[in-house]
């Protein structure tokens, strides 16, 4: 994807500051230059937080009018094979179910996405509850079942959530069975951690080995082993 030049020059030149060499702290750095430092990178952040925000809500939004059968002036682009998707009939209830870690993304990218969903008129499940029960699950299944789209969003902290596992397999199970469309996005974690349960999510399932039985906990990892084999969308790309 291709920026205008100016914008890319805009939002990460630093004027006269070399940041390709550690900057050494000592009094002839003023508080002004450090401000100033500060201030672009955080505009470099700012610029990759939204570059990968905007391509996730639009492919979400041209996939979505696919699925419902929405021509689109643009169907000859080539395709990009982001999702995994078999159309088959079944009720729906909601256009996108967002299945999360609520620690890692509550406050900041999903709350952005939600609103950009919700500005668009794009009927979205977000589960906003911070504790699960028993009780909810049917109505986190009948939203899985009833949703076009699923987007699972793997980050940091997600395997360490049984209930995110738990939304995954039948996530899968959907796919598998109705055809559900299938949206993965690595946030902030690379595709092999969760292909093969290395770094945060090997303590993740270091801790289910002591909680659980290991036919299930064999389940979850083939669960995570399975999607990760599948085409996704990672924020490494974007910066």
């Amino acid at each position: 994807m291709g920026y205008p030049a100016h914008l890319i020059h805009d939002s990460v030149s630093l004027s006269n500051i070399h940041i390709d060499q550690p900057i050494p702290y000592h009094k002839e750095i003023s508080n002004d230059t450090l401000c100033l430092l500060i201030r672009k990178l955080n505009m470099v952040y700012f610029f990759f937080f939204w570059s990968f925000l905007l391509v996730l809500f639009s492919f979400v939004t041209r996939l979505l009018l696919k699925r419902k059968g929405v021509a689109l002036v643009s169907d000859n682009a080539p395709q990009t094979n982001w999702y995994d998707a078999v159309d088959t009939q079944q009720e729906e209830k909601y256009d996108v179910f967002v299945s999360f870690r609520g620690e890692d993304i509550r406050d900041g990218f999903l709350s952005h996405l939600a609103v950009a969903f919700h500005q668009k008129n794009i009927y979205t499940f977000v589960d906003e509850r911070l504790q699960g029960g028993e009780e909810i699950w049917p109505s986190l299944v009948g939203a899985i079942e009833g949703s076009l789209i699923s987007v699972i969003i793997f980050s940091e902290n997600y395997a360490s959530s049984t209930w995110c596992l738990k939304e995954l397999i039948k996530i899968l199970e959907c796919r598998d069975k109705y055809g559900h469309t299938l949206i993965l996005v690595f946030y902030g974690i690379d595709p092999t951690d969760v292909r093969h349960q290395t770094r945060s999510y090997e303590s993740a399932f270091a801790e289910h080995r002591k909680k659980f039985d290991p036919t299930m906990v064999q389940i979850w990892r083939d669960a995570l082993n399975k999607s990760a084999n599948l085409s996704g969308i990672k924020s490494s790309d974007f910066g």
